[in-house]
């Protein structure tokens, strides 16, 4: 909180290829939300021990940092930033496996019927619903303690709270001012005797919503993009003379149709596409 306080505005950030919000550029707007998440923090954690024990945890798995060699797991890599923590704030479905979508163990009765674009998509959906049948039973039987870390009321708004916390300013402020306000919300039903030490009033309220307009679109856009490159900026290498051509020809249309400060920021910030071929990254 120290750095964002002392933080200039112009040397905030930049995430994606949206106009940042104010919020997102003013460190006040940082450390007020800071010090409302300072002040609640130690009424919400649970007093089970064994939910506070700390744990390492690797928050991001997936099949682009899992090596496998001969049917074993030979090494996991990007463990950057992980941090040890209370296991109530780690534990979470990998994003390998993890799947938000209506769950489905098995082929419906017509699917012999349906078209090959539906069976592919139904496939897809069983497949899923499978893998993360099979994750959470089994981690059930084989690890309890961390079954009931996972199941725990709020447990995934408080792990994404501290999470936000950490990474407003790096990322984005709207998430975390999300969490917050989610938080006050749902105060009562935390199972806490302290009354929640903070307020958002109907203007901050208003004001988020309309921050939320341009972060959704920068969501928007990422999606967009997804198969081609990834939020942090990575491709494949066979995607990566894609990723040069989308994103040189992105900057070239908003060059051309952008004007005024507007045309300065996406300059600023798509400027970064003119280095990609030689370090290979994109972001």
């Amino acid at each position: 909180m120290a750095y964002v306080s002392k933080a200039s505005p112009s040397g905030a950030p930049v995430s994606g290829y949206v106009k940042l919000s104010q919020a997102q550029l003013s460190p006040q707007e940082h450390t007020q939300l800071l010090q409302r998440y300072l002040a609640s923090i130690s009424s919400i954690l649970p007093n089970d021990p064994d939910l506070l024990r700390s744990v390492l945890w690797h928050p991001d798995l997936h099949d682009g940092n899992i090596f496998i060699h001969e049917g074993k797991i030979s090494s996991i890599i990007d463990w950057q930033s992980v941090w040890t923590g209370p296991l109530m704030l780690q534990a979470r479905t990998p994003r390998l496996i993890n799947y938000n979508v209506d769950i489905m163990l098995k082929l419906p009765e017509n699917f012999k019927e349906l078209d090959n674009g539906e069976k592919e998509r139904i496939r897809d959906q069983v497949s899923k619903s499978i893998q993360l049948y099979i994750y959470e039973h089994g981690t059930g039987r084989r690890n309890p303690l961390l079954n009931k870390a996972r199941r725990q009321p709020f447990g995934k708004t408080l792990a994404q709270l501290v999470d936000f916390a950490g990474n407003s300013w790096d990322d984005d402020i709207l998430p975390f001012r999300d969490c917050l306000i989610s938080l006050e919300r749902n105060w009562s039903e935390l199972g806490t005797t302290n009354p929640c030490p903070f307020h958002f009033s109907e203007d901050e309220i208003r004001q988020h919503h309309e921050d939320g307009e341009g972060f959704n679109e920068t969501q928007d856009f990422w999606d967009s993009v997804e198969g081609i490159v990834d939020r942090s900026g990575w491709t494949t290498p066979e995607n990566f003379d894609t990723a040069v051509d989308y994103f040189s020809k992105l900057r070239e249309e908003g060059l051309r149709t952008l004007t005024g400060e507007e045309r300065q920021d996406f300059e600023l910030q798509t400027r970064r596409v003119l280095r990609t071929v030689s370090q290979g990254k994109l972001a």
